[in-house]
C-alpha cells in the first residue's frame, strides 16, 4: 500500500513538472526571444543560486528526521527540525537579501544589461520561500505524513502557472504604453518578464503560506512523541545547525558544479563574443535557457512518466 501510495506521489511529482515546464514554454510564446530571454536568465540563476542554498535541504531533512524517528530520538528529531529552519531560513534570508541589493551588478557583470539585474532582483525572494518551504516538506516527510506536501505542490504550480501569464498581460500593457512613449519596443516584453517573474514569486509564496497552514495544524504531533523521549542524550540545536551547514556546504557544491555548465558556457560566449552584447545576447539567453532546456526537460520528463506507468502496469499483472 505505502510503495502505491509513493508511485502515486512519483507521477503527480512529473505531471507537475510538466505543467511547470509548459508555463514556462506559454510564456515564451507571448514574450518572444528577448522577453523570454530575461526572464529565463534570471530564473536560471535564481534556481542556480538555491540548489545550493536549499535543493538539498528536504530530502536531507526527511531522511534525518525518519531515522531519528524510527530509533524513537523524538528530541533529536525536533531539534533538527529547528536548527535546520534557523540555519536554512537565515541563510536564504542573507542570500535572498544580497541578491536584491547587488542583482544590478550580476546583470551588469555577468550579461551585460541592467534589465536582467533588475529581474534578479524582483526574482530573489524566491530563494529564502522555495528554502522555507523545501524545510517544511522535509519535515513532513520525514514524519511519513505527505498529503501537505502534493496540496503545497499542486497549489503552488497552480498559482504560478495563472499568477504569471496574468500578471505579465497586465504589465504588457503597461509596458505598451512606455514603448509608445520612449519608442522603444522591447521594452513591453522587459515589462512582460518582471510580470511573469512576479507571478513565480506569488505562486512560491502561496505554496509557503499553504506549508504554514499544515505544520500549525500537525505541528503538535512531533511535540506530543518529545515529552515521551528517554533517551540519555540529545543533540543540541547549535550541534543540528553545524551539521546542517556542513552537510548543505557539501550537497550545494555537488548540485552547482553539476547544473552550472549551461549558464557558465553562455556567460563565456557573452565575454568572447563582442557581437552578442545587447538585444542579440539575451535572445541568445532566451533561445538556450527558455526554449531548448525546456524543451529538452519537457522530452525527459514524459519518457519518465511514461516509463513510471508503464512499470505501474507491470505490477499489477
Amino acid at each position: 500500500m505505502k510503495r502505491k501510495k509513493n508511485h502515486a506521489n512519483e507521477i503527480t511529482e512529473y505531471i507537475l513538472t510538466i505543467i511547470t515546464i509548459i508555463n514556462i514554454l506559454v510564456i515564451a510564446k507571448s514574450l518572444g526571444l528577448h522577453g523570454i530571454g530575461y526572464f529565463a536568465i534570471a530564473m536560471t540563476v535564481t534556481y542556480l543560486v538555491i540548489s545550493f542554498v536549499s535543493g538539498w535541504a528536504g530530502n536531507f531533512l526527511a531522511k534525518y528526521i525518519k531515522g531519528r524517528i524510527t530509533r524513537k530520538q523524538y528530541r533529536n528529531a525536533s531539534n533538527f527540525f529547528r536548527g535546520s529552519l534557523l540555519a536554512i531560513g537565515i541563510g536564504s534570508l542573507i542570500v535572498a537579501t544580497v541578491l536584491t541589493l547587488f542583482g544590478n551588478f550580476v546583470g551588469k557583470f555577468l550579461f551585460k544589461d541592467i534589465h536582467i539585474g533588475l529581474c534578479i532582483c524582483i526574482a530573489a525572494p524566491i530563494v529564502f520561500l522555495y528554502s522555507i518551504s523545501a524545510i517544511f516538506s522535509g519535515y513532513f516527510k520525514g514524519l511519513g505524513i505527505n498529503r501537505p506536501i502534493l496540496i503545497y505542490q499542486v497549489i503552488r504550480c497552480f498559482v504560478t502557472f495563472t499568477g504569471s501569464v496574468y500578471f505579465m498581460k497586465i504589465t504588457m500593457n503597461y509596458g505598451a504604453k512606455v514603448s509608445a512613449l520612449l519608442q522603444n519596443e522591447s521594452i513591453t516584453y522587459i515589462y512582460g518578464a518582471f510580470g511573469a517573474i512576479a507571478g513565480f514569486v506569488v505562486g512560491q509564496l502561496i505554496g509557503f503560506i499553504t506549508l504554514f497552514v499544515f505544520w500549525i495544524l500537525f505541528h503538535g504531533e512531533l511535540s506530543r512523541l518529545v515529552h515521551s523521549d528517554t533517551t540519555r542524550y540529545s543533540e543540541s540545536i547549535l550541534d543540528c545547525i553545524r551539521m546542517v551547514c556542513i552537510s548543505g556546504v557539501v550537497s550545494g557544491v555537488k548540485n552547482i558544479l553539476f547544473l552550472c555548465a549551461p549558464m557558465i558556457n553562455y556567460i563565456l560566449y557573452l565575454s568572447f563574443d563582442k557581437s552578442l552584447t545587447g538585444p542579440a545576447g539575451i535572445a541568445l539567453g532566451g533561445c538556450l535557457f527558455g526554449i531548448a532546456l525546456p524543451c529538452m526537460l519537457l522530452v525527459i520528463h514524459l519518457f519518465m512518466l511514461w516509463n513510471q506507468k508503464a512499470y505501474k502496469g507491470m505490477n499489477t499483472l
